[in-house]
C-alpha cells in the first residue's frame, strides 16, 4: 500500500521514514521544481530494479540522479570536472535543468545512471525537497513519474493511478499546474550542448552565464 506524506508537514521522524525507504530499496515519489519524480537509492540494485520495471524503460536509457545541495554534487564530481564545468553547475543550479557530466571513476555509479561514461544531475530550486534529502546519504534517482511513453503525472490521483501500492511512499505537495520538464544539457570541458529542450531557454541559460 502507498502510504502519503504531506511536504510541508515534514519532520524528523517522517524524514527517518523517507530515508529508510530508501534504505530498504524501495521507490518513492517526490515533488520537485518541474513535475513529480521517481526516487530509489542510486546504489540500490533492488531499487533499480523496481524502478526499470516500474517505468518499463529500455536499459539504453539512463535515469539521472538528484543531490540535495550544489556542494555535495561538485564534492562527487570534482575529479572530472574542470574550471568551466565548475562554474557552469554553479550558475545553473539549483534549477529547472539536468547537467550531464562526466562519471566520477571512483562513484562507481551502476550502469543504470550511466551512458557513455557520463551521468545526468539535478538539483532542483524546491529548498523543502533539498532539506528531506540532505541528510540522506546517496544521491535518489530522479524520473517523470509515468510508465514510458504516458504523460507525467500531475496530482495525488495521477500518481496514484499509474503507481498505486508500487510506489511505496508519495510525498505530496501541490498538483502540477503546468507540465514542464528539465532542460537538459551536455557541459563538455569548454562549452555545453542542448540535448533536450525544457523549461529554461537557451536565452536564459547564457543569461545566467553572463552573470
Amino acid at each position: 500500500m502507498t502510504k502519503i506524506i504531506k511536504l510541508k508537514e515534514i519532520n524528523p521522524e517522517m524524514i527517518q521514514l523517507v530515508h529508510n525507504h530508501l534504505r530498504e530499496g524501495e521507490v518513492i515519489a517526490y515533488p520537485t521544481d518541474t513535475i513529480y519524480g521517481l526516487g530509489v537509492n542510486v546504489f540500490s540494485p533492488q531499487g533499480l530494479h523496481k524502478l526499470a520495471i516500474l517505468k518499463g524503460r529500455e536499459h539504453n536509457k539512463p535515469f539521472s540522479i538528484l543531490y540535495s545541495s550544489v556542494e555535495r554534487l561538485l564534492s562527487d564530481f570534482s575529479s572530472v570536472l574542470n574550471e568551466y564545468q565548475k562554474f557552469f553547475v554553479s550558475r545553473l543550479l539549483p534549477g529547472k535543468v539536468t547537467l550531464v557530466l562526466p562519471a566520477p571513476p571512483e562513484k562507481k555509479f551502476p550502469p543504470e545512471v550511466v551512458m557513455d561514461n557520463h551521468v545526468g544531475v539535478r538539483v532542483v530550486a524546491h529548498a523543502a525537497l533539498n532539506k528531506l534529502f540532505e541528510s540522506y546519504e546517496n544521491p535518489v534517482t530522479t524520473t517523470s513519474v509515468n510508465p514510458s511513453g504516458m504523460p507525467p503525472a500531475r496530482n495525488k490521483g495521477e500518481i496514484l493511478g499509474y503507481f498505486k501500492n508500487k510506489v511505496s511512499l508519495l510525498i505530496y505537495d501541490r498538483p502540477v499546474r503546468k507540465v514542464s520538464v528539465s532542460t537538459v544539457i551536455k557541459v563538455t570541458k569548454d562549452s555545453f550542448h542542448i540535448l533536450r529542450e525544457g523549461a529554461v531557454s537557451i536565452f536564459e541559460i547564457i543569461k545566467k552565464l553572463e552573470r
